[in-house]
């Protein structure tokens, strides 16, 4: 009766922790989590935002029939009005709604003969008006690549919001407005796709939302049908259900304790520990289910044979976790925080009650020994097994060579839109600015003057001139943007709007004059490229989407061409350095070799300690290893990249997948000291054993599996890699641990 008002009090307890606990999280699906393990995808938002003041930035991507036409200018200004009639935003710039310098008088004030005008106004034109100005638009150092596509097609409405600090209800809200805003365009034909950091949070959580509903239920009918055909006990499934909803009650209080909230990453630790605690409770009622045959206690007849081995198979998943301590990416090293204390409570919640059990209930008392009527047990697996360990041996040696030799062919590099699933309407809207808009990566070169005004003497725009020049032939830039450009416009005005006068540099005599009208005019991004005293500007390349390697040879090309020729008082600098922009890569790989490392000696030296046998040790090693090749051989034929997600599954697979060889090997010595021979303690192991490893690689390989439907492509990836490697380490400690085993007792026995 005591023990009743306990477990009620308890879980009453638990409940009102849950609950308050859990109105404290979030899902924080921000871009800074989403790309936050990749440094050069998440700066290419920042610098645009830069460039709009620090202020977040909306961009409307518009594809608009005969745009150079009466009635396509018409949409594009309606377009440009809707949202600017929209309370969240502000700032609207379009061809309809930027201005241009221009032109007009002839007033002794050189500064007044220029005004602003906009592009494209409302007025009638004709055909071959339209059509030159849209060969003129085309090429317009401050449209191209920025509110017009180089081919036409495309065009851009940029927006800047009014209010940056905004909760993901008013992200959400945001993105129902901006495409109720433009529903009527679309039916008209008119192509229209959003980018913006807080499109994308509100997008990524309706997705993650969508998948938690469909697939991870489906997920858990399917890991409950499993456990129902593996014990065919509904008493059993009960018990495992309450221990497992007990374990998700914990989750919402160890993230509220160490204040965070859930991201991407972090969701990874709901199902996974609940699928470890499903786990350990698998491998105790399997023998709880032998146990009520031989024993008037088969809650006490299971805790002593299962409680130990499941302690080693903590200590080895914790290991996995801890080991992500020492990661050089913050979001790993959060990952290994949390994954340590959820994982460990939840293992004290699974065997805390089932101790309590097994003291209240009667004495055990086998009616048989573990031995009795088994000294001549046998199983088909481990006979055939006598004839096929040498070629298992063959197999795993070529293996585990493949996958060392796969190894460094492995792509360590992922870009921003392989972050988002494909139906993603910001992947689209990523898409669409790389193939048409100069391409997502932008590079970024400062260029110091030692005396102020410095950047606007004639050597130093010079420079700069034929800087872009020289940098517009280096294969992979789209365009350039640099402070010349001011001065090649406005001399543009002065010549003519000939398109053969777009990139001349004005003579030394013309600089004075050009100065003045640059610096009383509020020309479009020129306070993104100067700084107030006129000592710094930005020189900003813009390319594909290409991999950090080709990334790389392209800003050391073009840094090296910078420092060509460099005029006296002029330095320049790239922020951060470069290695920054190999940043992300550089820390997956260092994560990579500490973390897998670690767990590896780890995991050897734990076992070598608690069984103080090193053969035994070492097979569960190599047991272990095998499915980390696999997972290696899996990546490479897969073409999946080396990213922060995938190096986690491999530190976190690694402690995970050896659970079975150790609870295999476990029993395997516990029939060696109960009188068994090495034979029939093999037997007797697949007999005991086969049915719970299989179970619980099923259980966790779903889990895994079920990401492989996340909207999230890196956890895409870590499902699917996860699922096949759980799947290799059952079929590793199905055959070649036992093999092995039949090594040693040749060995011994010198056969």
């Amino acid at each position: 009766m005591k023990l009743r008002i306990a477990g009620i009090f308890l879980a009453f307890a638990m409940l009102a922790g849950a609950w308050f606990s859990a109105n404290k999280l979030s899902l924080d699906s921000s871009v800074n989590e989403i790309m936050g393990t990749d440094h050069r995808s998440r700066g290419t938002y920042e610098k645009v935002d830069k460039a709009f003041k620090d202020r977040t930035v909306v961009l409307a991507l518009c594809k608009i029939d005969e745009l150079f036409s009466d009635s396509g200018v018409r949409k594009l200004h309606a377009i440009s009005e809707k949202l600017k009639s929209l309370p969240q935003l502000e700032d609207i710039r379009s061809l309809t709604h930027a201005a241009r310098p221009v032109k007009r008088g002839n007033s002794f004030d050189i500064r007044k003969n220029i005004r602003l005008e906009v592009f494209l106004d409302l007025k009638e034109k004709s055909p071959e008006q339209w059509a030159e100005l849209k060969e003129f638009i085309t090429h317009y150092p401050m449209t191209r690549d920025l509110m017009i596509s180089a081919d036409g097609q495309y065009t851009m409405v940029l927006a800047r919001l009014k209010n940056e600090a905004l909760s993901i209800e008013d992200k959400v809200s945001l993105w129902k407005d901006v495409k109720h805003a433009v529903e009527g365009f679309e039916q008209e034909g008119v192509e229209i796709h959003f980018l913006s950091e807080p499109i994308l949070s509100a997008e990524f959580l309706s997705l993650t939302q969508d998948f938690v509903t469909q697939v991870l239920l489906a997920g858990l009918v399917l890991i409950i049908i499993i456990i129902l055909l593996s014990f065919k006990s509904f008493k059993i499934l009960a018990w495992m259900v309450v221990l497992e909803l007990g374990g998700l009650l914990l989750c919402p209080m160890i993230f509220a304790l160490n204040n965070y909230d859930l991201n991407v990453y972090t969701c990874i630790l709901i199902p996974l520990v609940l699928s470890l605690q499903l786990t350990f409770l698998v491998h105790y009622f399997a023998v709880f289910q032998q146990g009520e045959k031989v024993s008037k206690n088969p809650w006490k007849y299971a805790f002593k044979r299962v409680f130990k081995p499941s302690c080693i198979a903590l200590l080895t998943s914790l290991i996995g976790f801890g080991s992500l301590l020492w990661s050089e990416v913050d979001v790993l090293r959060v990952l290994g925080q949390l994954g340590l204390q959820y994982l460990l409570t939840v293992f004290c919640l699974s065997f805390l009650p089932l101790y309590v059990l097994s003291r209240s209930s009667a004495e055990d008392e086998q009616s048989l020994a573990d031995w009795d009527g088994k000294e001549n047990l046998t199983h088909p697996l481990s006979q055939k097994l006598s004839s096929w360990r040498h070629p298992i041996y063959i197999l795993a040696m070529i293996f585990i060579t493949a996958s060392f030799f796969s190894y460094s062919k492995i792509e360590t590099d992922m870009r921003a839109r392989e972050f988002l699933t494909p139906k993603s309407e910001t992947r689209e809207s990523l898409e669409l600015v790389n193939d048409h808009f100069g391409g997502l990566n932008v590079f970024q070169l400062k260029v110091i003057a030692k005396e102020k005004a410095g950047i606007q003497k004639y050597e130093n725009v010079k420079y700069l001139h034929d800087l872009r020049n020289r940098a517009m032939e280096i294969p992979g830039v789209h365009n350039a943007y640099t402070y010349s450009q001011f001065y090649t416009t406005i001399h543009q005005l002065f010549l003519g709007d000939s398109l053969s006068h777009g990139n001349v540099f004005p003579p030394e005599n013309a600089l004075f004059t050009y100065n003045l009208i640059i610096n009383s005019q509020a020309f479009p991004f020129k306070d993104f490229l100067q700084n107030e005293d006129l000592t710094e500007t930005l020189f900003i390349l813009r390319t594909d989407d290409v991999t950090s390697v080709e990334f790389l040879e392209i800003a050391e090309q073009f840094v090296e061409l910078a420092k060509k020729d460099l005029p006296p008082g002029l330095e320049v600098v790239v922020p951060n350095g470069l290695q920054s922009i190999l940043k992300s890569d550089q820390e997956i790989l260092k994560s990579q070799m500490n973390s897998l490392g670690l767990s590896l000696v780890s995991m050897l030296i734990l076992l070598l300690i608690i069984w103080r046998n090193l053969a035994l040790a070492f097979y569960a090693f190599v047991t272990a290893l095998s499915a980390l090749c696999s997972l290696v051989l899996v990546m490479y034929l897969g073409d999946i990249t080396l990213n922060s997600v995938t190096v986690m599954s491999g530190a976190i697979i690694l402690g995970i997948v050896v659970d079975d060889a150790i609870h295999f090997l476990s029993y395997y010595r516990h029939s060696l000291e109960q009188g068994h021979s090495p034979n029939s303690a093999l037997a007797n192991c697949f007999q005991t054993k086969l049915k719970p490893m299989i179970c619980t690689s099923l259980v966790l390989a779903t889990c895994f599996g079920l990401f492989c439907f996340s909207p999230f492509p890196p956890m895409q990836d870590f499902g699917f890699i996860g699922a096949i490697a759980l799947l290799c380490g059952l079929a590793a400690s199905c055959f070649l641990l036992p093999a092995l085993l039949l090594c040693r007792k040749c060995c011994h026995t010198g056969g």
